[in-house]
């Protein structure tokens, strides 16, 4: 699903029948689910491979054969983001002449930034982090204008990460040698994952 999150119109501004027509949700594709949800929170895994490794945007048919997909040649890895998107609303700002008692607007100059333990990331009122951190972690979405009035919001990102490290006793010996593994790995909480030594992940979806 290609959603849009970038542009916004009210329910009876003029803009809102051209934003709902240039703008809409679109499907591009459709991919597997290739396991159920996840025990403890529900996170599913699905195949990516059909959303990159063809030409989803059509970029022979709008190159009129110039430049050409090669199947063979394309392929992901480590892919792994999500997005933090932000929509805000801002009072109109209103000063009255004291001379005139005409009514004028003010221009405020609203920014915002997105900020992580206290520190800036971004500026962008909508990011895509594309290195997901392996613990919950809280994002603060901060807006505020030139007059120093300000609003924030707390945003938890409940991490599905799971970054494998293990430590093995002994690390070398003759044979038949008994090896005990130390499960250290980041948010991989025993006996939600099932762990497989030098398997192709192929092999093991036929298994599974």
């Amino acid at each position: 699903m290609n959603a849009n999150v970038l542009f916004r119109a009210d329910e009876s501004s003029p803009f809102r029948k051209s934003v709902e027509r240039h703008k809409s949700h679109s499907i591009l594709s459709s991919t597997k689910i290739e396991s159920a949800p996840h025990p403890e929170t529900g996170a599913i895994l699905v195949d990516l491979g059909i959303l990159f490794i063809y030409d989803m945007e059509r970029i022979t048919m709008r190159s009129q054969g110039v430049y050409v997909f090669d199947k063979n040649a394309r392929y992901f890895k480590n892919f792994k983001s999500f997005r933090l998107n932000s929509e805000f609303k801002t009072a109109i700002l209103t000063y009255y002449d004291l001379s005139s008692n005409a009514e004028l607007e003010v221009y405020k100059d609203v920014k915002v930034e997105w900020l992580e333990d206290g520190e800036k990331m971004t500026s962008l009122q909508n990011l895509q982090i594309f290195d997901p951190p392996t613990k919950n972690t809280d994002y603060t979405l901060r807006v505020f204008d030139k007059f120093d009035c300000e609003g924030t919001m707390i945003v938890t990102y409940e991490s599905i990460v799971t970054k494998a490290e293990f430590t093995a006793d002994p690390m070398n010996g003759e044979g038949p040698l008994t090896v005990t593994f130390n499960n250290t790995s980041e948010n991989g909480s025993p006996g939600y994952f099932e762990w497989f030594f030098y398997r192709d992940i192929d092999e093991i979806k036929r298994e599974s």
